[in-house]
């Protein structure tokens, strides 16, 4: 949960229609039965396709973005 709310800045634990607090029922690690209820749900069951590979120029921030809320600055060693 910490994990997640740090990466998509959302509270998984905290139910989004009445703001309830919420708690993990149970954890499927089975891939053919979580397929099941993915697909009986009605969402999807398989990660999206892949990109392109990307050259090492495009992996690099700009410095406008390493100021927005969420993205670690750099690190710089003295």
């Amino acid at each position: 949960a910490k994990l997640l709310e740090r990466v998509f800045a959302a509270d998984v634990l905290v139910c989004p229609r009445c703001e309830g607090a919420m708690r993990p029922l149970a954890v499927v690690y089975d891939e053919r039965t979580a397929r099941k209820i993915l697909t009986h749900l009605g969402l999807p069951s398989r990660a999206p396709p892949r990109g392109r590979a990307r050259s090492r120029g495009q992996l690099d921030l700009p410095a406008a973005v390493a100021h927005q809320e969420g993205i670690d600055p750099p690190l710089v060693l003295d």
